[in-house]
């Protein structure tokens, strides 16, 4: 669920408009998550990217070209939408 939310976010993010940032420090991109109660991931294992996520902003550095690994993609998240309620169920459409 956690990264089916993250994914959903980068793209929402993507659709508003990225900006491609300068390379920050991990340790930089991990407190200011902290500071905004965001979620921090850490490059490695599967991934080639570390960064935050939190209702200010979005962070994803590193990537797998060269260009990628040396810069960030900074963005806000676009406004919460609510899924449509099925008439039927009264819950939310799958």
């Amino acid at each position: 669920m956690r990264t089916n939310t993250l994914l959903l976010a980068f793209g929402l993010v993507l659709a508003a408009g990225a900006a491609q940032a300068r390379l920050l420090d991990p340790a930089a991109v991990k407190s200011f998550c902290k500071q905004n109660n965001g979620t921090y991931w850490p490059q490695g294992g599967t991934s080639h990217t570390y960064g935050c996520l939190s209702d200010a902003l979005l962070i994803v550095c590193g990537g797998v070209t060269p260009a990628q690994r040396n810069s960030c993609y900074t963005g806000r998240q676009a406004p919460h939408f609510r899924l449509p309620r099925s008439p039927a169920s009264g819950g939310v459409r799958h």
